[in-house]
């Protein structure tokens, strides 16, 4: 296996260490929410097992109680299970334990610290604090969680069902963790009885603190693990990484076009930057802005990456060539900040300058020679005209010869 393949393979793995209807399963579940949908959806992927040399005899309980004792390599276990404490960490506070010895040692969360969310379903939202009652209309108490679990799996195995039949025989974990990851918090749903709709984006990571999903957890882990996994130390780094002047760009425009045209650069620009990122690591990897379901990502998955065109029917962005398109809205900010392997955060904001400064040299160059070829003036510039007028242009900021453009 190469080194490319353990990293997407060890993302794809943190992504499914949790259930997605982890909220509804917990507390009812006899099977625990580790060893449902998670390990079907391991062993469907085919991970190897974990040979029994290789297991430390003093964490052989905690492998035991784990969805990957039968599914991964003990090394990406390691890094996928630091992951998962690193984002639990990140959302949540500790919960105190709750010591007991039955034969052998084991730990568990104090009862008063456990939440039965199906019988009292709350959530809350992260910036106000308001809490959203969901009980009040009914609750989920009477939600079958078989049929739950049941869904679940099918909508994941459907779309790992599409990557198979676009290339029969290949597992791509590229291609995997990018299709899970724009498509999994999507639960396409035909019957309307016991229909999730939008709640299924929104069942929270940890029910004593439901303020954040079980998508943003799955995200973060996945970001950790791949970092983890890309780096010969196993350390992290976060990369901030912004294209300006703003302001002044912007402020330049002189009519409502113009202030269109430039906003639309800035996002063109900011994905360009965030690209470098995407392809090496995952669009998880950007902790700041959000890409789930951002028109122009979803373009780059479809075109770029080569994801099922199916999966992107029913998107927006699919129907009208109008201006009202939103691939041509404005929607990403002019920085980001990412989790990249420590090792490599300076070859990755070299490489993100390096692509940002080709792309707008190749944009100002394919600009010109569309103008010259629209005045026909294109059969008689000299050959080199397209190739050395434009960076001439940009070393004398707009102008050739010291003399404003005409």
């Amino acid at each position: 296996m190469t080194i490319d393949n353990t990293l997407w393979q060890t993302k794809v793995a943190a992504r499914l260490h949790d259930p997605a209807e982890k909220a509804l399963v917990l507390l009812r579940d006899p099977e625990g929410h580790e060893k449902g949908t998670s390990r079907a959806l391991t062993r469907l992927l085919g991970y190897t097992d974990i040979a029994s040399g290789d297991v430390d005899a003093d964490n052989d309980e905690a492998l035991a109680r784990t969805v990957f004792k039968k599914g991964i390599p003990r090394a990406m276990y390691r890094d996928v299970q630091r992951a998962d404490w690193w984002a639990a960490a990140a959302d949540r506070p500790q919960w105190p334990m709750e010591e007991l010895t039955v034969g052998e040692r084991t730990f568990k969360v104090a009862s008063w610290a456990q939440v039965h969310w199906a019988g009292k379903p709350v959530l809350i939202h992260p910036l106000t604090g308001a809490q959203f009652d969901l009980g009040a209309h009914g609750g989920l108490a009477d939600t079958d969680f078989h049929d739950i679990k049941s869904r679940s799996f099918d909508h994941i195995s459907h779309l790992l069902v599409a990557l198979e039949r676009q290339a029969p025989g290949a597992q791509d974990w590229k291609k995997q963790l990018l299709t899970l990851w724009r498509f999994a918090p999507e639960l396409r749903e035909t019957d309307d009885n016991g229909r999730l709709g939008a709640l299924w984006k929104m069942l929270p990571a940890d029910t004593r603190i439901p303020d954040h999903s079980i998508w943003d957890h799955l995200d973060l882990t996945s970001a950790f693990a791949g970092a983890f996994a890309g780096d010969p130390q196993g350390e992290v780094a976060l990369l901030t990484l912004a294209i300006g002047p703003v302001q002044s760009f912007i402020a330049a425009a002189r009519k409502m076009d113009d202030l269109w045209a430039g906003s639309h650069l800035l996002a063109r620009l900011s994905w360009e930057a965030m690209r470098v990122v995407c392809e090496q690591l995952g669009p998880d990897a950007i902790l700041f802005p959000r890409l789930r379901g951002v028109p122009q990502v979803d373009l780059w998955l479809k075109d770029a990456c080569g994801l099922p065109a199916e999966l992107f029917d029913e998107c927006d962005w699919q129907n009208g060539n109008t201006d009202s398109n939103p691939l041509f809205s404005a929607a990403l900010p002019n920085r980001f900040v990412a989790v990249v392997p420590a090792s490599q955060a300076q070859t990755l904001a070299q490489e993100v300058q390096k692509q940002v400064r080709e792309w707008l040299q190749q944009l100002g160059q394919e600009v010109l020679a569309r103008l010259l070829d629209e005045a026909t003036l294109v059969s008689l510039a000299p050959r080199w005209l397209t190739s050395t007028l434009l960076p001439h242009a940009c070393a004398n900021r707009g102008s050739a010869n010291g003399k404003p453009w005409r």
